[in-house]
């Protein structure tokens, strides 16, 4: 998306990474991966149970009004973050403990309860998909 690259690349300038390795794989290198778009590569990630954070640019994205609540759940729990210097602040604060913040009963709590709206895994896809239609 055009829009969305050149919005990145003003904003973070010469912090831009970009890779054609799709998002499961390039996770593989970290331990946190940092999500700075509400995409398909944020909900696999949180799917996958892999440590992840998004920050949003509110430029860029906006959240419904039906999502809202269960993001500031995300929120409450530093999984998601609006400002980009307190998130760096956690992640300074807990580089050396993510794992244990990740799989905390509260973290995972309330990933559980975001999977269940937002990133199901799902055995049997086509059968989800044949009740859907």
């Amino acid at each position: 998306n055009i829009f969305v690259y050149n919005c990145l690349a003003k904003d973070y300038k010469n912090n831009l990474i970009e890779d054609k390795t799709n998002t499961i794989n390039l996770s593989k290198k970290f331990k946190l991966n940092i999500e700075v778009i509400n995409s398909n590569g944020f909900y696999e990630l949180i799917s996958l149970n892999i440590p992840t954070i998004l920050i949003l640019n509110k430029k860029i994205d906006k959240l419904t009004k039906s999502a809202l609540s269960d993001f500031i759940e995300l929120k409450q729990n530093n999984v998601y973050f609006e400002d980009p210097i307190k998130a760096a602040k956690f992640i300074n604060n807990n580089i050396y403990k993510i794992d244990s913040w990740w799989l905390s009963k509260r973290v995972q709590s309330t990933l559980k309860k975001f999977r269940s709206k937002y990133a199901r895994t799902v055995n049997d896809q086509a059968k989800v998909l044949l009740k859907a239609l």
